[in-house]
């Protein structure tokens, strides 16, 4: 297993490079994105790279928060995504989670984090990931057996 930190905007990495890395996944038959917010501009950083792949492709994206867009939703519909809503009713209680995953019979490939599907979120925004601390967390307990480890992330 394969872990890399990314540390956006302390780092030369940027989230979006890496979110093309899990879309451009070989042989994959699944990727699949969730955000609290999405729009076309962040949309439109990944557009060439989702519409290029042949696989089953699914966007999990909150709507009612001020940000996610119609024109990203429309941009999602016409890469070829599957695109899935989540309205809480509410405009302050959001849909949350950022999770960027792809899979194949070989491999998996799966981006956490606090970025959102926005030009910010991938590109210009200083986002910190669990994965950060997570490193830090391994190091200490390591010499613990594996039955004995319990993790819980809360990522907002």
């Amino acid at each position: 297993m394969k872990n890399e930190i990314i540390f956006q905007g302390l780092t030369q990495k940027s989230n979006l490079e890496y979110l093309k890395r899990v879309i451009e996944l070989p042989n994959a038959d699944l990727v699949l994105l969730s955000s609290a917010f999405m729009n076309k501009g962040g949309l439109g950083l990944v557009y060439d790279e989702l519409a290029n792949c042949s696989c089953t492709k699914q966007v999990y994206a909150g709507v009612r928060n001020g940000i996610t867009s119609a024109q990203g939703v429309n941009a999602a519909l016409a890469a070829g995504c599957e695109v899935f809503t989540i309205d809480t009713g509410a405009s302050d209680i959001i849909f949350h989670p950022k999770v960027y995953l792809s899979m194949s019979d070989q491999e998996v490939r799966m981006l956490l984090g606090s970025a959102n599907l926005t030009q910010s979120g991938l590109w210009r925004s200083i986002v910190p990931p669990p994965q950060f601390l997570f490193a830090f967390i391994l190091s200490k307990i390591q010499p613990l057996p594996p039955n004995q480890i319990h993790l819980f992330f809360i990522c907002s």
